[in-house]
């Protein structure tokens, strides 16, 4: 029997040799279950090795931190057993876990593109799935290499001939896949869920240049999806905030190449880096520093005394004169400030001395590690050394923490980590200093309030240091201040002081830099805000708007007296010049993040901005708020710092959700799955309204069933994503001969996606060609019919992809259709003028050059079935129009009747029916003699045909009867959907318009009308509608049975009456535009509306709907909602009413406005939190124009 002594101290008895996994299974069932490795005497090992004598025993599952390495490795072999199913060619070399994931390097003649990474990880999911047991095994090492030098991994053999010979060697084998390896490993493949491959990039063989090019695959595996979409979102969250990109952008810095790792600062940038040196010099002139000025240049002969030369010698810049003289450009200050230190005599009575500079520094990092502001090859520091005494480690340690959290904060910072690194293994100085500087340093951070990590070993040769990093808004880590003990320099650059003894001492010397590099630091700043900094950092920091042209020579007074205050001109604060502001010498200004406006004298104004310039950055600055727990329980009113505690203490973020509420309310949650989540939300309700783009996917007749499973999934996520697929089947040698496997491919392409895409042109087989279809293509949502308005080519004519083939009348415009394929158009089979097509419907035939065309006499459909609207069902894809009847084409022009039937289209029999004619005197123009509604109505307009009246034998009754148009239908079938299903809530609410259109004349008196645009009334509501959604998000929302999508963006669709009935073009984005623009835009929409001209992208979508019957003298009324939408606006006459104000009667022009709302979504508090936001801009028009 073997002692097993578990964590909790409790020790059991077990038999020898039995294993972890037996262990768990004895303890619990699902501990057996979730299970992973053991640790036994702090060493991990695989659940199934036997354990032979007494120990310390740990079980650990997936949630323990320890088991993610392993995790990660486990995902480093799945993707080398893929790579091997799908490539059997390929060799596999190494394959380590890595920070955040894994990587794997191969050896392969042709390179992975990025359908191979798709496939591998398919390939890498259905390993998991299949749950392959993962053994260990021992091998002789001589057997070893023979096994896989037989299988044909020569690389495994090379690493495996350099181990000793008497050495075993351990492999793990999973499936069909062996790999060298020390494990442990998880019992099975099934453990390793959550993973997702990322690039793939060079790697030379033992990382030597000599060596052949292998390919290495990245990936990235986490113990739970929660921590995989987190890193996910923090990696795009990252690219967006990437400081090179935004730097060009903000027009900051640039880098070339003329000067590697050194940067261009631009004026703003520059203005930057001055704010926060100048910051930083008033921060420790306060607390007792000296700054001074070194060389960037010193002899050698300074570096080898300081040990730089030895061990830095790679990484410095070196001058060799002519004299046999070398100078070196300094890649730290410590040198050169020990140098001051030794002039002149210093008693005990000087220290501790703190001497800082901004020292400008240079080491030649390799091209390859260059990277932005955050690897460069000159850089300035913050930098600063303390001379003191041993016994004032701890004092000067407390006073740094201290001044460092108070940086850190000032610049938004305020999750700080600490790690403490003590003595490395080759280090100077005896163990009782050593002693000495370590607990001195672990007692300051105590003292200071902090706790820290230990980083075992990872001390500087010369003392112990503190590293403190800073996390930013994504949850990264920067490593940026730091605190380092030396007692070796003052040794070798002989620097002392005189004690109090009288005796001479050496000083010890505390390295220290808050920022660190101040290239790396603004960095990091950038990052943080995206480019949008506080305003004391901004590098503008106020920008002046007139509201008219007159008022610039005030304009340009104010911007003298910010300029000559030092203020600057992403912009913090805009500040509002109109007539009563010159008038009255003051400023109407917003800040950034507000949409309040306040009056202030231009004295505030400079007092407000200086006043920001020097106050502290923190998120939330209220003293208390009230808390809402992670389940969303109220946990009452509590201290910002009792709220930062308990958020810590669940490891969790602390969120201002309602900043303007009293106190501001504050939640506790995961603020990373937060903004993925609801950015996906955001991408889902936003589908239907992007831009349709055309994907290719290729396919060859033999395809594998893993390569057709990655392939299918590619397609029904683009078809998801609202796109259109192009599916193109490639042939090879000959397979050319056997295109009949390729259709049989094609149908089972369009079975597998039957339900979820329409399809506008498919292939056909007829004899030993393929043919392409061209079929009536769904314009728009709502498009179940078209009319074919013009052929744009004729029969006979070429065709390439993207060429614009035909003309189609929707419901809502007139709209091109592109071809998709290349060929000759063979045959026209609806031509144009044919009414009421229905989507799906055959209309052309495309061939390959050359190809004959009597292949079509034995395919076309028969007269009735070529003109029939519902030809092919506008639900379901066509897969085949096989059923069709085959007419003779050169029959083609021929009226075919039959005796006793009349072949006419649909509306046609309707409109004859009303109108009381017999089909049987009409002559057909449609297809084969077809009967269409323009035969039907030239035949009423023959003055033997018809009157202006007809006359109706029911009831005497006379009236006009106009057949409804497409547009018609549709709004008809929409306006009875949405009263049928939507729960219609109305609420109403006055707006005095009396400022705006005093506002309004102005403009159009002033510049804008020099442009020739006038500014309506109709845009002022549009704008007024856009800032009310911004502030009233909640509004902006679609009901859905499963969810309430919420809109990120502002689109609002307009209302606009043309001849055939009603449209609703969509302003994009209508939150970000300014007022001209805005009025621009909607000109140009109307114009095209009216025009019929509007393509699909500007009227598919709209979050909100707004109706305007006002310029028709209408008063007030009630809209119906244009579902989805949940909300409609609708927009009444102004009108002079007499109005009590401030117990005064007056007459003010007020308007009438009345929210019709979705109230499943929009309930009564928030439609009136729309209209109340809605009537503060109305009535503040200022407010919309800053």
């Amino acid at each position: 029997m073997i002692n097993i002594t578990f964590p909790d101290g409790v020790q059991k008895q077990f038999i020898k040799n039995i294993t972890g996994l037996e262990i768990a299974s004895q303890i619990s069932t699902s501990l057996a279950k979730d299970a992973l490795v053991i640790e036994i005497n702090n060493e991990l090992k695989d659940l199934s090795l036997p354990i032979e004598s007494d120990c310390n025993l740990r079980i650990l599952t997936s949630k323990d931190p320890e088991c993610l390495e392993i995790l990660r490795h486990d995902a480093a072999h799945i993707i080398a057993e893929a790579a091997k199913e799908l490539f059997p060619d390929i060799q596999v070399t190494i394959g380590p876990a890595i920070e955040n994931g894994f990587y794997y390097d191969f050896a392969r003649g042709k390179p992975f593109d990025p359908d191979d990474l798709l496939m591998i990880e398919a390939k890498m999911h259905e390993i998991v799935k299949r749950n392959e047991k993962i053994t260990r095994e021992v091998w002789n090492r001589d057997q070893a290499i023979e096994l896989f030098k037989s299988i044909g991994e020569h690389y495994k053999a090379e690493i495996i001939s350099e181990i000793p010979a008497n050495e075993d060697i351990t492999l793990y084998r999973q499936g069909n896949f062996v790999d060298l390896c020390r494990g442990p490993h998880a019992p099975s493949t099934g453990f390793i869920k959550h993973f997702k491959l990322m690039k793939v990039a060079g790697a030379y063989w033992r990382g030597d240049s000599r060596n052949p090019m292998l390919q290495r695959i990245y990936g990235t595996a986490w113990a739970t999806k929660e921590q995989l979409d987190n890193y996910l979102y923090m990696l795009e969250e990252a690219e967006k905030r990437d400081h090179r990109k935004l730097g060009r952008e903000l027009d900051l810095f640039h880098l070339q190449e003329e000067a590697q790792g050194m940067v261009f600062w631009h004026d703003k940038g520059w203005s930057i880096y001055r704010t926060i040196e100048q910051y930083i010099r008033n921060k420790i002139r306060k607390t007792g520093y000296i700054e001074v000025k070194t060389p960037v240049l010193a002899d050698k002969s300074l570096w080898e005394a300081s040990g730089h030369w030895e061990k830095f010698r790679e990484d410095m810049f070196a001058l060799n004169l002519t004299d046999d003289k070398t100078l070196a450009m300094k890649p730290m200050n410590c040198p050169c400030h020990v140098q001051i230190f030794k002039q002149g005599i210093k008693s005990y009575r000087d220290l501790p001395l703190r001497m800082s500079e901004f020292g400008l520094c240079h080491r030649n990092e390799a091209s390859g590690a260059l990277h932005g502001l955050m690897r460069v090859k000159a850089f300035q520091q913050d930098d600063a050394h303390i001379f003191c005494t041993e016994e004032q480690i701890n004092s000067e340690t407390v006073k740094f923490c201290s001044l460092l959290t108070e940086i850190y904060k000032d610049f938004g910072f305020s999750d700080i980590k600490i790690k403490f690194s003590d003595r490395p293994k080759v280090r100077a100085g005896s163990d009782e200093v050593w002693d000495k500087a370590e607990n001195a340093l672990k007692n300051a951070v105590k003292e200071a309030g902090y706790s820290y990590i230990l980083n075992p070993g990872d001390g500087a040769f010369y003392g112990p240091k503190l590293d403190f990093c800073l996390k930013d808004s994504i949850g990264r880590e920067w490593q940026c201040g730091t605190l380092q003990v030396d007692f070796v320099l003052p040794e070798r650059l002989d620097a002392h002081y005189i004690a109090a003894n009288g005796e001479k001492k050496r000083p010890v010397m505390l390295h220290r830099a808050a920022l660190g590099s101040f290239e790396r630091f603004i960095g990091i700043l950038i990052e943080e805000y995206a480019g949008r900094f506080p305003l004391w950092l901004a590098p503008v920091q106020v920008a002046i708007a007139t509201i008219t042209s007159d008022l610039n020579d005030y304009a340009l007074e104010v911007h003298k007296l910010l300029v000559n205050e030092g203020i600057s001109n992403k912009v913090p604060i805009i500040a509002v010049i109109g007539k009563q502001e010159m008038a009255n010498n003051t400023v109407t200004i917003r800040q950034l993040g507000s949409d309040q406006q306040e009056v202030i004298s231009l004295q505030n104004l400079v007092k407000l901005v200086k006043d920001q310039n020097t106050r502290y950055l923190t998120e939330i600055r209220a003293s208390q708020v009230r808390l809402v727990g992670e389940n969303g329980e109220m946990l009452g009113i509590v201290t910002i710092k009792e709220a930062l505690e308990y958020a810590e203490k669940v490891a969790l973020d602390l969120v201002e959700i309602s900043p303007n509420a009293e106190p501001p309310v504050c939640k506790v949650l995961n603020f990373g799955k937060f903004k993925y989540d609801s950015k996906k939300r955001v991408q889902d309700s936003r589908k239907k309204q992007r831009v349709v783009v055309l994907k290719e996917m290729k396919f060859k007749p033999n395809i594998s069933q893993g390569d057709f499973d990655v392939k299918l999934r590619k397609i029904k996520d683009f078809l998801k994503e609202g796109d259109k697929v192009k599916i193109s089947l490639w042939f090879k040698g000959r397979e050319i001969i056997h295109n009949d496997i390729g259709m049989k491919l094609f149908d089972r392409i369009l079975l597998e996606l039957e339900g979820l895409a329409k399809i506008d042109s498919a292939p056909k087989m007829e004899g030993k060609q393929i043919i392409m279809l061209i079929l009536m293509p769904a314009l728009s949502p709502t498009m179940t019919e078209g009319n074919i308005a013009k052929w744009l080519k004729k029969e006979g004519d070429k065709v390439a992809p993207g060429d614009v083939i035909a003309e189609i009348e929707t419901d809502k415009a007139t709209m091109e259709v592109e071809a998709v394929e290349e060929g000759i158009l063979a045959k026209i089979v609806i031509p144009q003028g044919t009414e009421n097509v229905a989507v799906n419907s055959l209309i052309a035939v495309l061939l390959e050059d050359g190809e004959d065309i009597s292949i079509l006499d034995s395919f076309i459909a028969s007269s009735d079935n070529a003109a029939k609207s519902s030809a092919i069902p506008s639900e379901k894809p066509a897969t085949s129009i096989e059923e069709t009847k085959s007419v003779n084409l050169t029959q083609e022009n021929k009226t075919i009747k039959e005796p006793t039937r009349v072949y006419a289209s649909p509306l046609a029999r309707r409109l004859a029916a009303i109108e009381h004619i017999e089909l049987s005197n009409i002559q057909g123009s449609g297809p084969h003699g077809r009967i269409i509604k323009k035969d039907v109505l030239s035949y009423l307009v023959q003055p033997t045909n018809s009157g202006k009246i007809r006359a109706v034998n029911r009831n005497n009754e006379e009236y006009r009867s106009v057949p409804n148009n497409n547009i018609r239908k549709i709004i008809a079938k929409r306006l009875l959907e949405s009263k049928q299903t939507i729960p219609h809530f109305y609420l109403s609410i006055e707006c005095n318009m009396d400022k705006l259109l005093d506002i309004r004349e102005d403009i159009n008196k002033s510049f804008i009308e020099e442009s020739k645009i006038k500014i309506s009334v109709n845009d002022f509501v549009i704008l007024a509608v856009a800032k009310a959604l911004k502030a009233v998000p909640e509004a902006n929302a679609s009901w859905d049975e499963s969810a309430i999508r919420y809109y990120n963006n502002v689109d609002i669709s307009v209302a606009v009456a043309i001849d055939n009935g009603l449209i609703t073009p969509v302003v994009r984005n209508a939150d970000q535009k300014d007022l001209v623009t805005l009025s621009r835009e909607l000109q140009t929409l109307i114009k095209k509306a009216r025009d019929n001209k509007l393509t699909p992208e500007e009227f598919q979508g709209g979050g909100f709907s707004v109706s305007n019957l006002g310029m028709y003298g209408v008063k007030n009324f009630n809209a119906i909602i244009n579902p989805p939408q949940s909300c409609i606006l609708a927009v009444g006459a102004s009108s002079k009413r007499p109005i009590v104000e401030n117990d005064q009667i007056k007459v003010a022009t007020m308007m009438d406005v009345t929210l019709s709302s979705d109230h499943r979504v929009v309930d009564g508090t928030v439609g009136a939190k729309f209209l109340a936001s809605f009537k503060k801009f109305m009535e503040s028009p200022a407010l919309m124009l800053i």
